[in-house]
Formats: structure tokens, C-alpha cells, sequence
């Protein structure tokens, strides 16, 4: 049942991916539980109980999905690179119903204010800020500021003549950005 939901969620956005990655939504995030694997720019080791935890989450994909989580500091410096968190999520009453446990690698991601969007870029390319640069402009447009750092759950990963894109559902944590009395207005 779990699984059916998932599948027809992810056949009905398929259509419209191009559409969706320039639409963005203010909206409050689902609770997920996050296992971390490992960073872009460093090797995947683990242990043997790691080795069979990651398994464990991989036999329920797609009802869990590979994710990408960027560190909000390294989007605020401006960083040309980022040394991406690479992981699974899944969302709460699916960690619960499928009788996850909870270890030193996964972290539970409670629900707050996000802007959610689908983000797209080269699949080889995952750890350049580029492909979080509309949804970073829009926040700022909105008068809104990063709250902390955005994740990712993947939706696909397609073929074209150009490469492999991958396509992400994308949660970018949000605060308003609070002016004190006597600062200047900004100008758009």
C-alpha cells in the first residue's frame, strides 16, 4: 500500500518536472528521519552494522529515497563547492510503519517552514551551488532567509543528449528576515 502510494505520486509529477523546477511553494515541510552515508568529497566507508543499515533502507526505495542535505554555511559564504551530505530519507509514519530504527546516522527532520521545490542539475554535479540558485533567489525575493540546511529527496534520474539529470523534491528551511527599527528599506 505504502509503496503504491509513492509510485503514483512520483508517476504524476513526471510530466511536468521542467514546469515544476521554476515553481516554488511556502509551505510547512514533512517530518522525515534522514540516515546519513557519507560526504561528496570523501570515501564511502563504513562498518559492517553501517554496511547493513544502509541495506536495510535500500530494500524499501522508492518508498525511502537517496537525498542530498547542503550545509546552509557553506551556501551563505558563497562557497564554489559544496562538500555535500549524501544520504536516504524517508518520511516519519513511514520510518514508524516499516519498523526503522533509529541509530548514530540518521537524524529526524521535524516539520518547519520551507519553500519546497524541484531542483534539477547534472547528476555528476552535485556538490555546485547552481542548481540551488533559483530557489535561494526567490527566499531573498520573498523577504524571507535560510533557517537552516536545505535537503533533498530525489525523484529521478533522466537521460539526455546532454547527460544524466537528476531531479530532486527540495525543502529550503525558511525564517522572515526581521528589520530593526531604523534600517534602511531595501530597494528591489
Amino acid at each position: 500500500m505504502r509503496l503504491e502510494i509513492h509510485l503514483k505520486r512520483l508517476i504524476s509529477l513526471l510530466p511536468s518536472l521542467d514546469t515544476l523546477t521554476r515553481q516554488f511553494e511556502l509551505t510547512e515541510s514533512p517530518a522525515f528521519y534522514r540516515l546519513f552515508v557519507r560526504n561528496y568529497f570523501s570515501p564511502h566507508e563504513s562498518s559492517a552494522a553501517q554496511s547493513r543499515e544502509f541495506a536495510r533502507w535500500n530494500q524499501d526505495i522508492p518508498i525511502n529515497t537517496a537525498s542530498l542535505k547542503y550545509s546552509c554555511r557553506e551556501l551563505t559564504s558563497c562557497a564554489a563547492s559544496l562538500n555535500v551530505n549524501i544520504g536516504n530519507i524517508i518520511r516519519e509514519e513511514d520510518f514508524h510503519l516499516l519498523e526503522y530504527e533509529v541509530s548514530d546516522r540518521t537524524e529526524y527532520i521535524p516539520p518547519r517552514p520551507c519553500v519546497c521545490t524541484i531542483i534539477a542539475g547534472d547528476e555528476e554535479e552535485l556538490y555546485l551551488p547552481d542548481r540551488l540558485l533559483p530557489c535561494l533567489d526567490y527566499i531573498e525575493k520573498q523577504g524571507l532567509r535560510l533557517a537552516g540546511d536545505p535537503f533533498t529527496s530525489m525523484l529521478i534520474v533522466a537521460g539526455t543528449p546532454q547527460g544524466r539529470v537528476r531531479f530532486d523534491e527540495a525543502w529550503f528551511p525558511v525564517e522572515e528576515v526581521v528589520k530593526t527599527p531604523g534600517q534602511a528599506e531595501e530597494v528591489p
